[in-house]
């Protein structure tokens, strides 16, 4: 997960007044955020694994509610769609290991009140997670979920928690699931002013002895190439069980880093 701000519209604020966009498309790009990050990133040979491409895009549209402040999630209606995919250059045909794919829907919330000066959320949702695959290997689950979300600024950071508590609707493509993926989910992420954003994911099976924990770290590249590169200088680590959907029940060979590029955190 990442640090929830809007994408930029200005380049959309400045065709508009050039008469290049219409308000119509203004208004539909004000509405698109990023969710989860979006990146591709390779295993450079640290770890020896041989799903050594991943790459994920995650993108969420307003549907009903309207924006007052640019980097702040508004109340309303959100859906979102989600796509994790993991590709085995390293083998002769160079096959896809696994693609996930992750329909959402939720409400935002604003609380009205405030812990330690910090602004809060809640967020009750709905989703579902598929493979996409038939017989042995299709892999699927349904879930309802209850996300908290808490943002403090404290001088140059900003600090967004996010914890989260589901209930599976419907997971009889794999009934054993909660043993490795649990009901609660934690992400933490501090974002400092100079553009570096470090964040941690972690959730634990249902009977305590299984989990994951995945560490991120992004790193504008205008601030390597001042201003001639674009987007995000990437880095994952991740820990644990059920890194894929068609594997939730094995554990990734340890540790499992990865080196890429990023579009949103």
């Amino acid at each position: 997960m990442s640090l929830r701000l809007v994408i930029p519209l200005a380049l959309f604020g400045a065709l508009q007044s050039a008469g290049a966009v219409d308000t119509g498309h203004a208004e539909l790009a004000a509405a698109i955020y990023p969710y989860e990050p979006t990146y591709f990133a390779i295993d450079p040979g640290i770890s020896e694994v041989p799903l050594n491409v991943k790459f994920q895009y995650s993108v969420a549209f307003r549907l009903i509610g309207e924006a007052e402040e640019p980097t702040v999630r508004p109340n309303g209606l959100f859906l979102a769609f989600s796509q994790t995919s993991y590709w085995d250059l390293g083998s002769e045909s160079k096959p896809f290991y696994d693609s996930s794919y992750r329909p959402e829907a939720w409400w935002h919330q604003d609380l009205p009140m405030t812990v330690a000066g910090g602004r809060l959320a809640l967020e009750p949702g709905i989703g579902h997670e598929s493979n996409g695959r038939s017989g042995p290997d299709s892999r699927s689950l349904n879930h309802v979920f209850l996300r908290a979300l808490g943002v403090w600024q404290v001088d140059d950071l900003v600090i967004e928690a996010t914890p989260r508590i589901r209930a599976y609707v419907e997971k009889a493509d794999n009934p054993d699931i909660p043993l490795y993926r649990g009901y609660a989910d934690l992400t933490g992420s501090v974002l400092w002013r100079n553009g570096f954003a470090a964040a941690v994911s972690g959730r634990i099976g249902s009977a305590w002895d299984r989990g994951s924990v995945m560490l991120e770290g992004s790193y504008p590249f205008r601030q390597l190439t001042g201003g001639r590169v674009h987007g995000l200088l990437y880095v994952q680590a991740f820990v644990g069980y059920s890194e894929t959907l068609v594997s939730y029940d094995q554990i990734t060979p340890q540790p499992r880093i990865l080196l890429g590029f990023a579009l949103t955190r």
